[in-house]
């Protein structure tokens, strides 16, 4: 019996090579999916036309069909052309560049995809990879800080206290872009599906600088529109008897208790932290509000949108005995020949009518005099010499302070 095996390897000779095999073909790699932006054609032809400096439509519109043939551009044929000549379609496709190389990007989307602490959602980068390049740094720092430290959200602390404790950065969130970036902490929060809920923070109001002689409640609070007359108020009332339960000092005959800066139009946003901005005798709705600021149509405004701020909070109403000496001290000063300066072109304006109801006939008269001649009396037309004044016309006010609810300061507060 012949040994085939054997005598194939004979007739082979016996130094002939091993059988080698080819190895198998490296299956096609599938390219990315390129991404398009839409352009509409003005735009397009602004955007060329800024670049060649030039208004000419056939330069214009040669460049664009440049563009078109060397891949720059992708017209959509579906939105027809402009009827010009040469004709331009209405709308083209622009081929967003590459942000990473192809490893990179397949890298990141399995990170975001896999690798990210809940809560936070990779639903938006699935859709814009290119963003979680650009955030990839801050994602990576809040999704550690889940991991790690999730423990501190059960603590409720200051926004910017947590975000200095997430990226080491406090005003990231809507004041300023992280470093060397154009989008900051509630891009990167709304990308990843979260809230400031979900970080557990309080925002913070900006402190109201106030004055007060009694820290009992009810009492009269005067909230005042510019910082001048707010300190004169204030070193004149601290200058005068200390307030007690027989007398109080009084501004144009009136006992004031505190007195609030208002800082012009940031007094409008009062009303929306009303209870954060002011301690707790200060907001007390028993109290009695008054406001005072210039005689202009802004300065109504700004009461106006005050009250309506504070509506169903407290009640303010303008303080009519200081409104009323800034009148009648312009008319006594138009007498001299001293007009008033004129109001600033395009203010706001108030419901003038509803304001001045309150005042006295010749007081009334004379604001609006002044208004119709645009111009303005600026609450600073007062000065100390005016408040005693008035007051050393009044009877000595020996009312009784009302009676007090929060027996000391610290209670109070």
């Amino acid at each position: 019996m012949v040994d085939q095996g054997t005598n194939a390897a004979h007739d082979r000779g016996t130094d002939a090579a091993p059988r080698t095999f080819a190895p198998a073909p490296t299956p096609p790699t599938t390219p990315a999916r390129r991404r398009y932006t839409y352009i509409s054609l003005e735009p397009l032809m602004e955007r060329v036309s800024n670049h060649l400096r030039t208004t000419q439509y056939t330069a214009i519109a040669e460049e664009i069909q440049r563009m078109t043939r060397d891949g720059e551009l992708d017209p959509v044929k579906t939105s027809k052309t402009n009827g010009r000549t040469p004709a331009l379609f209405n709308r083209y496709r622009e081929p967003v560049p590459d942000f990473a190389p192809p490893e990179t990007q397949r890298e990141e989307r399995e990170e975001f995809t896999w690798c990210l602490t809940p809560p936070i959602s990779h639903s938006y980068y699935s859709n814009h990879p290119e963003r979680y390049h650009a955030e990839r740094r801050y994602v990576l720092q809040l999704s550690d800080y889940l991991k790690h430290r999730a423990d501190r959200l059960a603590r409720r602390i200051s926004l910017r206290e947590r975000c200095f404790e997430i990226w080491q950065f406090e005003k990231c969130y809507d004041e300023q872009p992280f470093q060397g970036e154009r989008f900051n902490a509630r891009d990167v929060l709304k990308h990843c599906g979260m809230t400031l809920d979900d970080l557990n923070v309080y925002r913070t109001v900006e402190p109201v600088p106030a004055f007060s002689l009694r820290y009992s409640t009810p009492q009269t609070v005067l909230i005042v529109e510019n910082s001048d007359t707010f300190f004169s108020f204030w070193s004149y009332l601290s200058s005068r008897p200390a307030s007690s339960l027989e007398s109080r000092p009084t501004l144009f005959s009136t006992p004031i208790d505190s007195i609030v800066y208002g800082s012009g139009n940031k007094v409008t946003a009062l009303g929306s932290h009303f209870s954060e901005a002011l301690p707790a005798y200060l907001r007390c709705p028993a109290n009695r509000f008054l406001y005072l600021g210039d005689l202009d149509d802004e300065g109504i405004a700004i009461f106006d949108a005050l009250r309506r701020g504070l509506a169903g909070t407290v009640s303010i109403r303008p303080f009519r005995e200081g409104y009323t000496a800034m009148a009648r001290k312009a008319r006594a000063m138009r007498g001299l020949g001293l007009l008033m300066p004129r109001m600033k072109e395009r203010q706001r304006s108030g419901n003038i009518d509803d304001f001045l109801a309150v005042f006295p006939d010749d007081a009334r008269d004379e604001v609006r005099r002044t208004l119709a001649e645009g111009r303005y009396i600026p609450q600073e037309i007062l000065s100390d010499d005016d408040y005693a004044a008035d007051d050393a016309a009044a009877a000595p006010n020996t009312a009784p302070a009302p009676a007090d609810t929060t027996p000391t300061p610290k209670e109070a507060a």
